[in-house]
């Protein structure tokens, strides 16, 4: 790690080893993606022009491709982090697989600000456990990407007020996309959204915001994707069941307002929450508290 500066991935050019051969020789790309505190698992890996994507493991360690020799972007992208993009040169022959070395990413607070390290430690470590990187990681979600927002929502753009959150949907679900299922972003993610967006939802929101009043399909349908993703990504749990609850509510009121739009939407949306949490059946018990130790008091005689 050392001459890497947070924010940005060391510019690596890779130098051929050997002299060039007639024949080009396709290369696998391997690194490590760390913070500055631990690796990284589930970032994504991907040479975008090429089509090619990876994942790292429990221990940050990725293989990218093969890819052909010469230049090529690479990106890293996971939800809870800075997006980072770097160019490689791959030589015409060498060794295979060839090591990047070490690629760094800066954990994002829940609000997406960059944490900053050069302030007081204690303060930087309390915002990294709240960080969208100290998560553990929920069960695999592959949902069905393209049925978000309706074409004509798409081309008029979301209210001010509803973009941000519209955004970071799109960032999350590219990610399921291109890895068909990943565990980010995880449910305390989809529940810190999901409440910020039932404000946008408020009635006094939508008075006061014409253009919030004007998507309220949308603003609720996002409100119910943001509950039913949190839902799905807690599980059947006891929290899983509860959310699920509110995403039931959610996609009701949402339904309500549609309008004619985004009806084939909440019916998928409906359907999973109900897949996993089955009409009917009995959600586990509340996880009990740890018990209070008793203090033993010695007792002069």
């Amino acid at each position: 790690m050392k001459g890497l500066r947070h924010g940005a991935l060391p510019a690596v050019v890779l130098a051929a080893l050997v002299a060039p051969v007639a024949a080009s020789a396709a290369t696998r790309v391997t690194g490590v993606v760390r913070t500055s505190l631990r690796p990284v698992s589930g970032v994504t890996v991907a040479a975008p022009v090429l089509g090619a994507f990876a994942t790292t493991d429990s221990t940050g360690r990725f293989v990218l491709g093969p890819l052909p020799p010469g230049p090529h972007e690479i990106t890293l992208v996971a939800v809870g982090y800075a997006t980072a993009t770097t160019t490689v040169v791959l030589p015409e022959a060498g060794a295979d697989p060839f090591d990047a070395g070490p690629w760094l990413l800066v954990p994002l607070r829940p609000d997406e600000q960059a944490l900053d390290f050069t302030k007081d430690p204690a303060v930087a470590q309390a915002r990294l456990a709240d960080s969208l990187a100290a998560l553990a990681p929920p069960p695999p979600l592959a949902p069905r990407i393209g049925l978000f927002r309706t074409q004509e929502e798409l081309l008029r753009g979301p209210a001010p007020a509803l973009a941000e959150f519209v955004g970071r949907i799109d960032v999350a679900d590219s990610i399921t996309a291109a890895n068909a299922g990943t565990g980010a972003p995880g449910y305390e993610t989809w529940r810190q959204w999901a409440d910020r967006i039932a404000v946008v939802a408020s009635d006094s929101a939508r008075a006061v915001d014409p253009l919030v009043a004007r998507d309220s399909a949308l603003v609720f349908r996002t409100l119910a994707y943001a509950r039913a993703r949190a839902a799905l990504a807690a599980g059947p749990t006891h929290a899983g069941y509860a959310y699920a609850t509110a995403a039931r509510q959610a996609i009701a009121r949402a339904r309500a307002a549609a309008a004619g739009e985004g009806l084939a939407f909440l019916s998928h949306l409906g359907s999973e929450i109900d897949r996993v949490f089955v009409p009917g059946s009995t959600p586990p018990p509340a996880p009990k508290a740890p018990a209070k130790r008793k203090s033993r008091r010695t007792r002069g005689r």
